[in-house]
């Protein structure tokens, strides 16, 4: 293990269980977020300037940075023995899955953003880290989105029926391939490493967008460069009845 993975070990370790799960979006773009948003305070001490008193100053940042480079060092082991031998088919769905899970949560969020219960029933889906949490994942949407289909009758790009249905069945092939995977530690212990260290880099992050939100609550082209594209461009950015949380 390098020296990067070594020096958060600790750190991540003592996160909840809760906060620790698979990286919500394409590892590659995680990265360049985060290192682009750190990047951006540095190049300027004037922007950086009043989130200091919030805590985030050249040592939070640096730390951000030093996390980054342990979860790319992490997420390159993931790679290396992820598609190998019989674990690549395994490999494969649960990648769509995950993809597939982002996606229901954020047509649920969107079609559903004026029912504050119902959005406290998508919150209640776990995005937890193991291939099982992935697997109810599935299952769970999957019921909640037949259950409220005339949610989603105004939107031609989502056919909610037929996107209920993948989920099952991407859910009972994963299930099916799962069970016949064979016990590889080696790929267990990347997989959580892996995990960990994205949940670090994640909460690291959240602290910097926040502050600047908050910071430049009253300057709303300097608050939009705090918030992830990514996030805006996949809908996943929570909506409640009062409108967006941002």
């Amino acid at each position: 293990m390098t020296n990067a993975l070594e020096a958060i070990c600790k750190e991540v370790d003592s996160m909840h269980a809760e906060e620790i799960r698979s990286p919500s979006a394409p590892p590659e773009v995680l990265l360049a977020e985060a290192r682009a948003l750190i990047e951006m305070l540095r190049q300027d001490d004037a922007l950086l300037e009043p989130l200091r008193s919030l805590g985030i100053d050249e040592e939070w940042l640096q730390k951000t940075d030093n996390v980054a480079t342990a979860a790319e060092i992490a997420q390159t082991q993931w790679d290396a023995v992820a598609h190998r031998g019989e674990t690549g088919r395994f490999t494969e769905l649960e990648t769509s899955a995950i993809k597939l899970r982002a996606e229901l949560i954020a047509a649920c969020r969107y079609h559903l953003r004026y029912e504050a219960h119902m959005l406290e029933e998508i919150d209640a889906v776990q995005e937890g880290e193991g291939p099982s949490d992935l697997i109810l994942d599935l299952d769970t949407l999957a019921r909640f989105i037949r259950a409220r289909r005339r949610s989603f009758r105004g939107d031609d790009s989502f056919d909610a029926d037929a996107r209920a249905q993948f989920a099952r069945d991407l859910a009972h092939d994963l299930r099916r391939v799962l069970h016949d995977l064979p016990a590889d530690r080696e790929r267990d212990a990347a997989r959580k490493l892996r995990n960990r260290a994205f949940a670090k880099l994640a909460r690291l992050v959240f602290e910097i967008r926040t502050a600047g939100m908050y910071r430049y609550w009253d300057d709303e082209q300097v608050a939009q460069a705090f918030i992830s594209r990514y996030e805006q461009q996949h809908l996943l950015c929570r909506y409640k009845s009062s409108g967006p949380t941002f």
